[in-house]
């Protein structure tokens, strides 16, 4: 078994609130940082807030106060990412439960084989809300909605020809697979994604992101009041 010769373990929770029924307003809380060269946990501040636009294919947009830097980009692109399905289910209703869309991360346009499947619910937990669930045929009662995403780099738009912060990185996508896990208390979506960085040697990058709800609570303070006119997407531009 190969050894890494570097890893890094970033842990945070997200507290998010509706702004309307396709807008979430959200803000990272507590994000700490356990690295491989000293394992001492560091506590990184990201204080400020961001929206998260949705529609029927998932996560559209993010909107910030103000422009960041391409680090907590990354950080925030890869924590939201686990929100978004990528498609629309109801449009591939007919085609259901595999089809092919192209979605939108980290390229834009890869062709992306979805897979969703139900599953029996095993969780016993008393919850005090229910997520809706949007409409899916054959769907059971009770059940979990499993959508199981795999993407390629080779089967993006663009083969071969990443947007510019990909090539200033010299990254290269190699392989991208997503499990998201709908049920009606619960919800857990994990990504396996594998790059290459190329410097002086090819250096083989493996990062794997896991986000659960983990409650549902009423919301105590106001709606804070700032602008949002910084837009991002969730693929490199």
């Amino acid at each position: 078994m190969v050894k890494p010769l570097y890893w890094m373990n970033l842990t945070t929770t997200m507290r998010c609130r509706p702004e309307d029924v396709n807008t979430l307003l959200c803000r990272f809380d507590h994000v700490r940082m356990l690295a491989f060269v000293d394992q001492q946990p560091t506590d990184i501040v990201i204080d400020y807030p961001f929206k998260i636009e949705f529609s029927p294919r998932g996560i559209e947009k993010l909107r910030l106060p103000e422009e960041i830097d391409d680090k907590n980009l990354f950080f925030l692109r890869n924590i939201v990412k686990d929100l978004s399905i990528g498609a629309d289910l109801r449009e591939n209703a007919d085609s259901l439960p595999v089809f092919i869309a192209k979605q939108n991360y980290v390229i834009a346009g890869c062709a992306t084989l979805f897979t969703v499947l139900n599953h029996d619910q095993v969780s016993n937990q008393t919850r005090n809300y229910d997520l809706q669930i949007l409409p899916l045929p054959g769907r059971r009662p009770d059940s979990v909605v499993v959508i199981e995403k795999i993407t390629e780099h080779k089967k993006c738009a663009k083969p071969g020809n990443p947007s510019y912060s990909m090539q200033k990185m010299n990254y290269k996508i190699k392989t991208y697979v997503s499990r998201m896990q709908i049920g009606d208390t619960t919800f857990n979506s994990q990504t396996r994604m594998h790059m290459e960085m190329k410097t002086k040697e090819l250096i083989s990058i493996r990062d794997i992101s896991y986000v659960e709800l983990v409650d549902i609570e009423r919301a105590t303070e106001p709606m804070p009041q700032a602008d949002f006119d910084h837009v991002a997407t969730l693929y490199f531009e």
